[in-house]
């Protein structure tokens, strides 16, 4: 099989969905190693490329250090990271909190891009669990190209689910086995 034969895979990470949910199973998202688990995930073509949408972290000290750090890494691995803009909201019980905006239409978008402007894909690789993208996973798939959806349990749209080609949990096990510890002087606990 020559490097035109095999199958072209993009990955589209949906980064503030990735973080929390390894965060609810008990893990610091930084510890994944996102591009190992891409590479298994592709292991039968080419990963052309990967989109990743984040916010920045707040307020939380070595974390933003961290975020810092990861993010960098990406981007040097040929990565396109995008920053998107948390918004301040107050909610009814009076408790502050930010929500990002924008990073899901950002991610649509790319896929709509690399599919109709550059082909880049045969099948795309989508990290997230939002029903947002239902309509344009629909819309790939009219154009003969195949989404692969990965998601953490309990966070996902069964909608999602049934119109993906093929899908994947995240479980511990996953975080357990793909850890990555890449900056000095970190000091990380047991998996």
């Amino acid at each position: 099989m020559t490097i035109n034969d095999k199958i072209k895979y993009c990955a589209y990470v949906d980064g503030n969905h990735l973080w929390h949910r390894i965060g609810e199973l008990g893990f610091n998202g930084l510890l994944f190693d996102l591009k190992k688990y891409l590479d298994i995930r592709s292991k039968s073509g080419i990963l052309k490329s990967v989109y990743y949408s984040y916010s920045k972290i707040n307020g939380k000290g070595d974390d933003e250090k961290r975020q810092k750090a990861m993010i960098n890494e990406f981007k040097k691995k040929g990565w396109n990271c995008v920053e998107y803009i948390q918004r301040r909201i107050n909610g009814d019980n009076g408790v502050e909190y930010f929500h990002t905006k924008g990073d899901d239409v950002g991610l649509a978008w790319q896929m709509a891009e690399d599919l109709y402007k550059n082909n880049l894909f045969d099948i795309a690789i989508l990290v997230t669990g939002d029903g947002d993208f239902l309509e344009p996973i629909k819309k790939i798939k009219e154009h003969g190209k195949e989404i692969e959806l990965v998601y953490f349990p309990g966070h996902v749209s069964q909608h999602l689910i049934n119109e993906c080609n093929d899908v994947h949990e995240i479980n511990v096990q996953d975080i357990k086995d793909l850890k990555y510890e890449p900056w000095p002087n970190y000091k990380r606990r047991e998996l």
